[in-house]
């Protein structure tokens, strides 16, 4: 998806402006430190923007070309990035809206066009309309021989993030949006490693002059097809309004904003040769630099957050001990350590759910205490470790200087196995 978003910025751009204002966008897409990291981390959300821009793609190609079975795909695809990400309840159905009253008033559609794809936007939403309902009203199931709508046991994800369902909505929000602005246009990183790099960030710290001559631009042409990029970011800024704001969380904007700056760096071209000469070189050296961190330290640092190595450890427990022994994991290092051994273990579902206990039930995230033969806890006392295995993180392994445990190391994480 991230290498097809290259070709969709491309054709999009070309069929709005021309060829050469594409060219200088695909430039920018294509070094842009977040499109690459966003295409090869399969975080659920990362594809949330891609499924966007290519639903925006045929709603372009039909605006342009007139053809309708365009239009019917474009909200088909529409409706389908509705079960990518949370922030898509908002930010789909408002854009959707805001973009065919615009359309209307500018009679680029009329309506009776626009009645078949709506309904198959709506059916193809449908399904995720009827989670949001059941969960909020707090509604049984749906089961059916074929799908089932679940109610979710805890608390839904979207009730704690979003701050529509704040007691202080309007305090929270603008305090949301003083954290976006902050993180987007000063620091451009959130703390988490795998969003961005320090000192380079999503889209390198010198682009914001860009940005706002691109962003001119787009206001300044009068063109009713560009116009839809306002509306895109516009919804995207009335979004983070809406929830605690981070890269990823965010994601929906970050298209727009470097299209913005492919065409800042196309103005150049009409202005000052020698400038935009440059300020290519300079973005190829920044992009190189990035490529040497990304492919050197970023590594390293991911590491440990990826938890690597731990399903390494995990196999060998496995295969090291009796299938009827216990194996315990502490998870002062590891968030939900029961996934990587589901996953890893290539556990059976049936058996974990019969056999699963939770330290909090019925919580927002419930921690598992236990399920089959594994068992997760922090124990911080030698003396506690009862045992025979235990998978541990590498920092832990002082606890096991003892003549009574053999402990096999791996990149992060350890397995200690009683003589």
């Amino acid at each position: 998806m991230g290498s097809l978003s290259l070709y969709l910025v491309f054709d999009i751009i070309k069929r709005i402006y021309n060829k050469e204002a594409a060219v200088f966008t695909l430039f920018a897409l294509t070094i842009n430190p977040w499109s690459i990291m966003v295409s090869r981390w399969a975080l659920d959300c990362n594809l949330f923007p891609a499924v966007f821009l290519l639903g925006f793609f045929f709603l372009i190609r039909y605006l342009s070309d007139s053809k309708k079975w365009m239009l019917w795909i474009s909200f088909f695809i529409f409706g389908l990035s509705l079960y990518a990400y949370g922030t898509t309840y908002f930010f789909v159905p408002v854009f959707i809206l805001a973009a065919l009253i615009y359309l209307l008033i500018k009679k680029k559609v009329e309506f009776t066009s626009i009645i078949i794809p709506s309904f198959i936007f709506f059916i193809t939403a449908l399904p995720i309309a009827l989670f949001l309902i059941i969960n909020k009203l707090k509604l049984p199931s749906i089961e059916t021989a074929f799908f089932s709508i679940p109610r979710l046991s805890g608390t839904a994800r979207y009730d704690t993030v979003a701050s529509f369902f704040s007691p202080h909505f309007f305090k929270t929000s603008w305090h949301n949006f003083q954290n976006f602005l902050k993180m987007f246009f000063l620091t451009q990183q959130d703390g988490r490693p795998w969003n961005s790099f320090q000192d380079i960030g999503f889209m390198y710290l010198f682009s914001l002059p860009f940005l706002v001559a691109g962003f001119y631009k787009n206001i300044k042409e009068r063109n009713s097809l560009n116009f839809l990029f306002i509306i895109w970011t516009v919804t995207a800024l009335f979004l983070v309004f809406t929830m605690d704001p981070n890269i990823n969380r965010s994601n929906i904007i970050f298209f727009p904003a470097i299209i913005f700056i492919g065409l800042g760096i196309y103005e150049l071209k009409n202005k000052s040769n020698i400038f935009l000469r440059s300020t290519l070189v300079v973005y190829i050296a920044f992009f190189l630099f990035f490529s040497f961190q990304y492919f050197t330290k970023y590594p390293k640092t991911s590491s440990e957050a990826f938890m690597e190595s731990l399903g390494t450890a995990i196999k060998y427990a496995k295969k090291t001990v009796s299938p009827d022994e216990t194996i315990y994991i502490t998870h002062s290092h590891i968030n939900m350590p029961y996934i990587f051994v589901l996953f890893y273990g290539k556990e059976n579902p049936w058996i974990f759910n019969n056999t699963v206990k939770y330290y909090n039930p019925g919580q927002e995230f419930q921690w598992v205490r236990s399920f089959d033969r594994y068992n997760f806890g922090e124990r911080r006392d030698s003396s506690t470790f009862q045992g025979n295995i235990y998978i541990l993180h590498n920092s832990e392994g002082s606890y096991f200087k003892n003549p009574n445990f053999k402990v096999k190391r791996f990149k992060n994480f350890s397995v200690a196995v009683r003589k």
